[in-house]
């Protein structure tokens, strides 16, 4: 393979780092010597925070990234009640289709971000232009797209050539609600990171930059400021204990005023690893994930890990690394807080099992698995094209 063209609902800009994951596997899949085109569409009217239509990301190889923002004109919004489903989603794939026509040109496949609706976006064009077509499932509630895969359920169990689910449970739902056909293989590769961003720093060095004094335990949550991921119930578990502190790395709004938060903002992801080495414990009490590139960033960077007991955690987490909790129970999580604040040496054990789990989950190596599924998937039908012939 040697043209990849991508389809992601965003990518990020130097302004914004949401879906910053994509943008790194795909600076990665790049540097593996495969011509990268990001397509994502913007809704018109909507501001651009692209910043332009067309524009170019170098990768840290030197390689050239391209990402193309074309409009669309119908939103994904219910009009006096009803999904305009159908409409949306022409509108979404006729703005690919007129970026690829237009400056793409070629590929050798197509490969979707989200099932819904860039991956049955890559399913159209894989069926339009012959390609094969592949889609990444990570999304925190797969379901919430049901009503365009049942209408798009035909295209999407004949014309997808593969999927990536970031994690088993994923899989198990994909198969159990017929999302993809029985025939379409699924491999299980959860999400990864770059080590050589997030890793261990000094602790001492990272609180001085950022003025947290040295003798207060602290805990950091990465995440938006919103119920899903908890970080209200991280902060009522911190005021269960008289001297535990928060970072708290995310949303625009601070979750609540608060003497027990030393950091509450946004922070530029390449600079997150900072504020992660200056914790002590990692509290993250989501209710539902694909899977949390932020849980991996924190075992990356050597921190003990709380969070939820459900099982879209279960091929990151483990006994070793970890205290699951129940997401919604408080006295959970101050429990777990507590437990490890008292337990030094547990802490250093969870600390090791923590980084050693996140070597496993390297974006290079993610990768190279990535682009070798694709690459097989070509062979094999240019083999049975060859025979054929």
């Amino acid at each position: 393979m040697s043209k990849l063209c991508i389809i992601s609902p965003y990518y990020p800009t130097k302004e914004s780092s949401i879906f910053a994951f994509v943008d790194e596997l795909v600076s990665k899949i790049a540097d593996n010597d495969v011509e990268c085109s990001v397509i994502t569409p913007i809704l018109l009217g909507r501001k651009n925070r692209h910043g332009a239509q067309t524009r170019r990301k170098i990768t840290s190889e030197g390689r050239v990234i391209t990402i193309h923002c074309p409009t669309y004109l119908v939103p994904h919004k219910r009009v006096f009640g009803v999904e305009p489903i159908r409409l949306f989603i022409r509108s979404y794939s006729n703005a690919v289709v007129r970026a690829y026509t237009k400056h793409v040109h070629e590929a050798d496949a197509f490969y979707g971000h989200f099932l819904f609706p860039s991956g049955i976006t890559a399913a159209y064009m894989g069926k339009r232009f012959n390609k094969p077509s592949f889609v990444a499932c990570g999304e925190s509630n797969l379901l919430n797209g049901q009503q365009a895969y049942m209408i798009y359920k035909d295209l999407i169990h004949t014309s997808l050539s593969g999927v990536v689910s970031v994690s088993t449970q994923m899989k198990s739902q994909l198969r159990r609600n017929e999302i993809v056909s029985d025939d379409t293989p699924i491999v299980v590769l959860p999400n990864a990171i770059d080590t050589s961003k997030f890793r261990i720093m000094n602790k001492l060095d990272c609180r001085k930059k950022l003025g947290i004094d040295d003798s207060k335990f602290v805990v950091c949550f990465v995440g938006h400021f919103i119920e899903r991921k908890g970080p209200l119930r991280v902060l009522r578990a911190i005021e269960r204990h008289g001297d535990v502190y928060g970072i708290f790395v995310g949303g625009d709004n601070l979750p609540t005023q608060s003497e027990r938060i030393v950091f509450c903002g946004k922070v530029p992801h390449d600079e997150l690893s900072v504020y992660l080495n200056a914790a002590d414990v990692f509290v993250l009490p989501t209710l539902a994930e694909g899977c949390c590139n932020a849980i991996i960033e924190a075992m990356a960077c050597g921190l003990p890990i709380i969070s939820s007991n459900l099982p879209f955690n279960d091929d990151i987490l483990n006994d070793t690394c970890s205290i699951r909790i129940d997401p919604n129970n408080i006295d959970e999580i101050a429990a777990a807080i507590e437990s490890l604040k008292n337990d030094v040496k547990k802490r250093e054990s969870m600390s090791i099992a923590a980084q050693m789990m996140a070597r496993k989950l390297d974006i290079n190596e993610r990768a190279r698995t990535i682009t070798g599924l694709i690459e097989q998937h070509i062979e094999r039908n240019q083999h049975v094209i060859d025979n054929k012939s």
